[in-house]
């Protein structure tokens, strides 16, 4: 190999905007850091709330139906192995109803993005800059969102796989020093006495998985070969599931339900209470959310390079770029006008119902019309 031909490859290694597709295994990390994001401290006191010490039976079940919900996405996406879900569902439901698909799919990103800024704003003001408003800590956030949406799809990929790899592990090591201060009899009884509640509790964990959708745009970004497409999926909703129940359980194990019930950031409460006399941890909730920071900055990119890309394929524009700039200043003014927690909250709930809309319903019946669709073609050509 020549000098000529070593220095194309290491040029071509060190460009990252150049690499414009993912194997499955990095789909998998993009999802499970999307699905993190704000919600690994904000959605346990929820699903908690009505569930009590079944809640980790609802998260687990929740998990094994958005998982669900996420491979039939995979099996529609695979009938149009080069169009994202702008591009097929016009062609499925007709112009206007496929269009109205897509703003939906964009509307619930929209109202995903604009809740999570408020809590994330809310959480770091209260527990790390007591004094600064919420609406300088969200733009703060904001702004380096903002850079980061702006870039190419392989810095963004590099940016995730840095997070879930290096940010991932600390965060769950100091999770995990929680039990300590661990009580199983807390968690009596274990088993679920009302299993209707608990399934009911299971779909309203939505706020805890939702992100998913966005497989119907990054599925054309996959390598074509797919066998391991279908694993590498539910392998990543089994890693969230499995974080999830432990954040469930030990929090349950550490302040009881009641306790929960009295605590508006349940899962910081736990890691405040963790102190080892004689050494140098003290305060480490700081630590916690110091690595929860740049999840949730992940997610919250993902999401807005998103949706610009949705809305450049649909207007067929040939950059995303300019979209960014137009999307962030409407987000961050839908955050900053969700000023209470009462209005997250009902925001919270609208946004789960048209996800649920969506992911059962609208796709199920997405692949009905897409098999009809292509049953449909050789009989006419062949009628030709």
């Amino acid at each position: 190999m020549d000098r000529k031909t070593i220095c194309a490859k290491v040029i071509r290694m060190a460009n990252l905007e150049q690499k414009a597709k993912m194997s499955p295994l990095q789909l998998s990390i993009v999802l499970v850091t999307l699905c993190f994001g704000v919600s690994m401290i904000t959605s346990t006191s929820e699903i908690i709330a009505p569930a009590k010490q079944s809640a980790w039976v609802s998260i687990i079940w929740g998990g094994v139906i958005f998982c669900g919900a996420a491979l039939l996405m995979v099996k529609l996406g695979n009938l149009f192995p080069n169009d994202t879900f702008v591009e097929y569902m016009p062609k499925l439901w007709g112009q206007f109803f496929g269009t109205l698909i897509v703003w939906w799919l964009n509307v619930i990103m929209v109202l995903m993005f604009s809740i999570a800024l408020a809590n994330f704003s809310r959480t770091i003001t209260f527990f790390l800059f007591d004094r600064t408003p919420t609406e300088v800590i969200a733009l703060g956030l904001m702004s380096v969102c903002i850079y980061g949406a702006l870039q190419d799809f392989g810095t963004i990929l590099r940016m995730m796989q840095i997070v879930f790899f290096i940010i991932g592990p600390s965060i769950n090591t100091v999770w995990l020093s929680s039990l300590i201060n661990f009580q199983p009899e807390n968690l009596s009884p274990l088993w679920p006495e009302d299993w209707g509640n608990t399934i009911t509790v299971s779909f309203q964990a939505w706020p805890a998985f939702g992100g998913y959708e966005y497989i119907l745009l990054l599925l054309p970004l996959v390598h074509p070969k797919k066998k391991s497409l279908t694993f590498s999926i539910s392998a990543a909703f089994g890693f969230i599931i499995i974080n999830y129940t432990s954040f469930v359980l030990i929090t349950i194990a550490v302040l009881s339900p009641q306790g929960i019930q009295s605590s508006p950031y349940p899962i910081l409460e736990v890691i405040r209470g963790v102190q080892i006399p004689g050494t140098f941890v003290e305060r480490l909730e700081g630590y916690f959310m110091l690595f929860w920071i740049p999840i949730a900055l992940s997610s919250h990119l993902i999401v807005l390079w998103g949706l610009a890309q949705t809305r450049m394929r649909q207007n067929q524009y040939m950059d995303h770029r300019p979209l960014v700039l137009i999307l962030a200043p409407l987000l961050y003014t839908l955050s900053i006008l969700l000023d209470s927690l009462e209005a997250i909250n009902a925001l919270n709930k609208l946004d789960t119902w048209l996800a649920l809309i969506f992911s059962f319903m609208i796709i199920p019946i997405s692949l009905i019309l897409a098999w009809r669709k292509k049953r449909s073609v050789p009989q006419n050509s062949g009628a030709t």
